[in-house]
């Protein structure tokens, strides 16, 4: 693979390929890896995506690979999707650079634990970020999502995160429009107060909470599709 230089778009998903991920780094010219829905394993290393400034999209969701996530794979200039969704990875997010372009990080059904690394919220193109059913441990300070400008898209559900929303009241106009939002399985004990001011909502997932008292008149006129 590493010898396709003028290589563009490689789209080699649902198969039934096996064996570790191939490397890159000199075809240098790929603008989107999808390699989803096979049956690759092992770990993937910063040296597999040396040179690969004009990567836009990467995806390996549905695929056997294990070991950490590294930091350098945020730091591709050009990288805009970056998929791991429903593989072993394992291990702490580490902190990484801060100049990614990132607009979608799905994360979702891995084995990563630890905190939330906080250079999540200095990624300010994000769009969607989906880290659902992992073993992500720590605070979660909700009131950060108002560097995101950009969210529309946010899944922590199924983690032991703690939320933390007990200073945002005041700024909850600052917050970004989401359309969905989904903190199941949190151990909430109230709905988290900037909601009344989203107006974009329309997938509303607060399942399998503790939240006790009366429901709110102003969640009735959210505009939400209850799944």
């Amino acid at each position: 693979m590493g010898d396709l230089t003028q290589l563009v778009y490689l789209d080699l998903s649902r198969n039934k390929f096996n064996g570790s991920v191939p490397f890159f780094s000199m075809a240098k010219n790929l603008t989107l890896i999808n390699l989803s829905n096979n049956q690759l394993t092992g770990q993937i290393n910063s040296s597999h995506w040396e040179n690969l400034t004009n990567l836009v999209n990467l995806n390996m969701r549905y695929n056997l690979l294990d070991g950490t996530i590294p930091p350098s794979l945020f730091s591709l200039p050009g990288l805009q999707k970056l998929l791991l969704s429903d593989n072993q990875f394992s291990g702490e997010l580490l902190e990484f650079a801060t100049f990614s372009v990132l607009d979608t990080l799905d994360l979702s059904s891995n084995n990563l634990e630890g905190p939330i690394p906080m250079s999540i919220f200095n990624l300010r193109e994000l769009k969607i970020l989906s880290l659902p059913s992992n073993n992500f441990s720590g605070s979660f300070p909700l009131y950060c999502l108002q560097q995101l400008k950009n969210l529309s898209s946010l899944d922590l559900s199924y983690n032991r995160l703690s939320i933390d929303y007990s200073v945002i009241n005041s700024s909850a106009t600052s917050f970004p429009q989401i359309s969905t939002l989904k903190l199941a399985s949190l151990k909430l004990r109230s709905i988290p107060d900037f909601l009344r001011n989203q107006f974009r909502l329309s997938n509303l997932d607060l399942s399998q909470n503790q939240i006790h008292g009366e429901i709110p008149n102003w969640i009735w006129r959210l505009r939400i599709c209850f799944n």
